[in-house]
């Protein structure tokens, strides 16, 4: 299920002196029958080695929409098959793993991402392009439907933040198998004849369909990028991209390193131009004439509308390490304003759900990050872990003076001025809507937050503009630190 792409499920014996144990593991569930004894019930254990010796590949959980091309020790290539939701089939062939740090997890998504070429009569032909393949969950759209309407929207309305969306090449529901299309590949509803069983309860299962999607641009991730110029770049026009979507209603609930780009498309004029209209990148890479770089937000997998009843039901999503504080409390985190209140006051307020102000505050997170995961080489590089550790305390009063390498020490006033902007916003929209805290008034106020952020991080650029030696290429600091301290 980690290493090969085929794998759709898996089955698996384990023996523990002379018992046994029948395992079944897909992306949605790992169940384990009861143990016995190979001795007394060696029937059962023959039983078992003849069903699975005698099912065909699609019983024991390939995937025959997918074949092995060539086996290499750090990627394998693969062909693999997309079904449109129109009845099109493409098939691709991988050139190149993009991630796959989703198949780690043993239950969830299980994405994987390759750079991959169309195959045509057994050739490769057109561009590179970019296939997704992940196992969503029942309930929300499939991401390339939402994408469609954010797209369609803002060309109607001749939008430039679409430039901040990427484009669809093909999308849909993979088929249990190639020979019949009309069955979807679910985790629950294509695994054979199910035996009769004892209800024990409800289980907290989510189950999944497994889908793809191919996107047109292929572009570098926020951690790939050469130089902090061009990540809080990024960061601005991944903000310009959630003020679109929260324009049209949505919020996005999944803002993370892993979801901004960096691409490169044709040069256009812009009638976006404000105060705070951020100003292109020295790029750390040639970009060909006539072409510029252009910040996209990606993996729509949770974006809802704030008003549907998804929205409503609060389900933590999201990368952790980068989530709004209050979606990783799950609870409401009201100013001193309302916490002054009478309990009385608090008997309406409804349970905590995720709105637009929570995209936002990841941004901030994601550029903590950045200065956390990066340095130039202009940085002192004998700092010890400890200080490392430590030194989130220079974001936030009372600051002392160890923690990021000097170098950076001109940005902690801009950091404090943004979160302090970022905390009066969700202040005045959580005073204006207490107690009923509709959400989608709430995210009314996040246009504001996404202008002092988009301000907030063209000051740090500024920053850098004027300091020569926080221009150069960054390294992590993965590489600078000893690991035996």
């Amino acid at each position: 299920m980690r290493n090969d792409a085929r794998r759709r499920f898996v089955f698996g014996l384990t023996m523990e002196d002379t018992k046994i144990r029948l395992w079944f593991h897909d992306r949605a569930v790992v169940l384990a029958s009861e143990a016995f004894d190979l001795h007394r019930d060696w029937r059962q254990f023959v039983h078992i080695l003849v069903a699975l010796g005698t099912a065909d590949r699609i019983r024991l959980g390939y995937d025959d929409t997918v074949s092995l091309v060539q086996i290499h020790e750090h990627a394998n290539t693969y062909d693999i098959t997309v079904f449109s939701d129109v009845g099109e089939t493409t098939t691709y062939r991988t050139i190149e793993r993009i991630s796959d740090y989703g198949t780690d997890i043993l239950t969830g998504r299980g994405t994987r991402v390759w750079k991959v070429r169309k195959m045509v009569k057994g050739e490769l032909e057109g561009p590179f392009l970019v296939l997704k393949d992940s196992w969503i969950s029942n309930d929300p759209q499939p991401e390339h439907v939402i994408l469609n309407d954010v797209r369609q929207s803002l060309s109607a309305k001749k939008d430039p933040r679409l430039r901040h969306f990427l484009t669809r090449a093909q999308a849909g529901l993979v088929p249990y198998t190639r020979g019949d299309r009309s069955v979807r590949d679910h985790t629950l509803e294509t695994q054979g004849h199910q035996p009769f069983q004892k209800k024990l309860g409800d289980i907290n299962t989510i189950h999944r369909l497994h889908y793809r999607i191919v996107f047109q641009e292929v572009g570098r991730p926020l951690s790939e990028l050469g130089n902090l110029d061009e990540m809080f770049f990024t960061l601005q026009g991944a903000l310009r991209g959630l003020g679109a979507l929260h324009d049209l209603g949505y919020i996005h609930r999944d803002i993370s390193p892993h979801n901004v780009l960096l691409v490169v498309r044709e040069r256009q004029p812009t009638n976006c131009k404000s105060p705070t209209s951020p100003t292109h990148p020295h790029p750390s890479v040639p970009v060909e004439t006539g072409h510029e770089l252009v910040p996209v937000i990606m993996d729509l997998e949770y974006t809802v509308k704030a008003s549907s009843n998804e929205a409503l039901r609060h389900l933590r999503t999201g990368t952790w390490h980068f989530m709004a504080t209050e979606v990783l409390i799950g609870c409401w985190n009201f100013p001193d304003e309302i916490e002054q209140k009478d309990d009385e006051a608090f008997e309406s307020v409804p349970h905590f759900r995720q709105h637009a102000l929570h995209d936002i505050e990841p941004i901030f997170w994601m550029a903590i990050w950045v200065l956390f995961k990066f340095g130039v080489p202009s940085a002192p590089e004998n700092f010890s872990k400890e200080d490392y550790k430590t030194s989130y305390c220079k974001i936030f009063p009372p600051a002392g003076d160890a923690g990021l390498p000097t170098v950076y020490h001109v940005f902690i006033k801009h950091l404090r001025h943004w979160y302090a902007d970022l905390q009066d916003t969700a202040k005045h929209a959580y005073v204006d809507q207490f107690p009923h805290m509709d959400i989608v008034k709430i995210g009314e106020s996040s246009q504001q937050g996404i202008q002092c952020s988009i301000a907030a991080l063209q000051s740090i650029r500024d920053v850098i503009a004027e300091n020569p030696n926080l221009q150069e290429r960054v390294t992590s600091v993965n590489t600078i630190l000893d690991p035996s301290t």
